[in-house]
């Protein structure tokens, strides 16, 4: 049998939890403050940064060009829209 509790209602009322631990790469941080970065190296590891958009609740976005011809990847994430 499973094992329960029960718990007052108001809890229902909180912040949803985030998944994952909390970035630590400033990468990461300025992606999740909104900010749009230009990657010139080539990354091996993009799932990382959908698997980190997916944590939370967002959308990770990436473009190929060049600036200052310098070729790179455009990166930002965006808010999954909710009126679906």
């Amino acid at each position: 049998m499973n094992e329960f509790r029960i718990v007052p209602d108001v809890l229902r009322e909180r912040e949803p939890v985030k998944r994952g631990r909390t970035p630590n790469s400033p990468l990461a941080k300025a992606l999740l403050a909104g900010k749009t970065v230009f990657i010139t190296e080539d990354r091996k590891t993009w799932g990382n940064l959908y698997k980190l958009a997916s944590n939370h609740g967002m959308r990770a976005r990436t473009k190929r060009t060049t600036i200052n011809g310098d070729i790179g990847t455009l990166a930002w994430f965006e808010d999954i829209p909710t009126d679906i």
